[in-house]
């Protein structure tokens, strides 16, 4: 692998993102206060409810804190990360936070069925749940309602705080107590804060004409038995909804952190029922419901972080990645070294993706340098981590 952490660079980019913070200004959090019903659109999305300060001097910092929220996390997994799940699941579990995993019904079942064995045979993995199988279209609707299909199955295995979802080809760069502490702070939990990304505005437009003007029909909805039937088919024909909407269609990402009123809402207010069919026969549909129906409610709306805490490479040397993001443990630099290594040691994330090779070298860097998982753990550089990402997050509010 290229080159060494060096304490003072990790050093100067945690000072540097908390000059930063107060740069671009004192980080204000707010409680949530009396739902507001005005109307939302991008050029109105500021906090408008009666606020509490909170300032870098009186939040709980991380190294103080004590309570800590329950977590429900969902994987969803296909063929090409199947291998990757051991690794993913261990270093993500806590016995507190509640487990969902789905295994796409393409994948050969003998595959599934060694690894399903393993986890129901691990005595620690009692609260992992492994769902049944259906097929998954890449790009369709059947992402959406697979996710969905995940939150009502952890809604009913017991209370948690916040839901997470992940590919197979996620790894986390912190340790699964940092995510719980932190999601418990006052500031966090008090303004109830949903995370996800949302994209500038003048790109919504442009996608909407892109992703909805088309009918696009994903064949999984027609909950055929055979995997093969999994496909999103694009026809040359215009939906009559594109010109009908009477919401902002939002470009984001299908990435999520979300408190547990939020993933209620979604699966069972008629709201959110009508936009999900109304985004039924549209292309990458898990990149816009999301954020189109958690935007378009005015009392969500001012929950919104714009962030999803993923470190995801699109674009190298100035070349775009194209439909997938870049792998990180694959590009090599021509000299053999991992053409993303000096960019990954830097991140304030709490995950990264993706990853394809299973416990490679730049998984046992992270456990070693970020997360504290490893076997040869380097106490000061995984403290100098858990700074950076710290700061990043004040930031982060500080930018609402």
């Amino acid at each position: 692998m290229k080159g060494s952490l060096r304490p003072s660079v990790v050093l100067f980019n945690a000072m540097f993102l908390f000059a930063l913070c107060v740069q671009a200004r004192v980080p204000t959090f707010s409680y949530i206060g009396e739902p507001s019903h005005s109307p939302v659109s991008a050029d109105n999305f500021t906090p408008h409810w009666q606020a509490k300060r909170w300032t870098l001097e009186n939040v709980t910092r991380l190294s103080d804190a004590t309570d800590e929220a329950t977590i429900a996390y969902f994987i969803q997994i296909s063929e090409s990360s199947l291998p990757l799940t051991p690794r993913l699941l261990s270093r993500i579990h806590h016995p507190g936070n509640f487990y969902a995993l789905h295994f796409d019904k393409k994948i050969p079942a003998h595959r599934v069925v060694a690894l399903v064995s393993q986890i129901k045979n691990e005595p620690r993995y009692s609260n992992v749940l492994v769902m049944p199988r259906e097929p998954v279209t890449y790009r369709g609707i059947t992402m959406v309602l697979n996710n969905m299909a995940a939150i009502s199955h952890l809604l009913e295995r017991g209370h948690w705080d916040y839901f997470i979802n992940l590919s197979g080809s996620d790894y986390p760069l912190v340790a699964p107590e940092v995510p719980r502490k932190i999601l418990a702070m006052p500031h966090v939990r008090e303004r109830a804060s949903n995370f996800f990304i949302v994209s500038p505005k003048e790109q919504w437009n442009r996608t909407k004409e892109y992703r909805l003007e088309r009918i696009a029909v994903d064949t999984a909805l027609g909950m055929s038995e055979k995997p093969q039937d999994s496909e999103l088919v694009i026809l040359d024909q215009t939906t009559p909804l594109f010109s009908k909407l009477n919401y902002e269609f939002v470009k984001g990402e299908g990435w999520l952190i979300l408190t547990r009123e939020a993933c209620k809402f979604m699966i069972s207010s008629p709201y959110a029922r009508k936009m999900l069919l109304s985004m039924a026969f549209s292309q990458d549909a898990s990149e816009h419901f999301y954020v189109s129906l958690f935007w378009n409610n005015p009392d969500f709306n001012k929950t919104i972080v714009s962030h999803s805490l993923r470190t995801v490479y699109w674009e190298v040397n100035g070349k775009p990645s194209g439909q997938h993001p870049y792998t990180i443990d694959k590009l090599r630099e021509s000299d053999g070294s991992y053409a993303l290594w000096d960019r990954l040691r830097t991140s304030p994330h709490w995950f990264a993706r993706k990853f394809s090779v299973p416990d490679n070298e730049v998984m046992d860097w992270i456990d070693n340098q970020m997360s504290g998982l490893g076997l040869d753990v380097d106490e000061g550089a995984v403290d100098e981590s858990t700074k950076r990402m710290e700061a990043h997050l004040h930031w982060l509010y500080g930018m609402m």
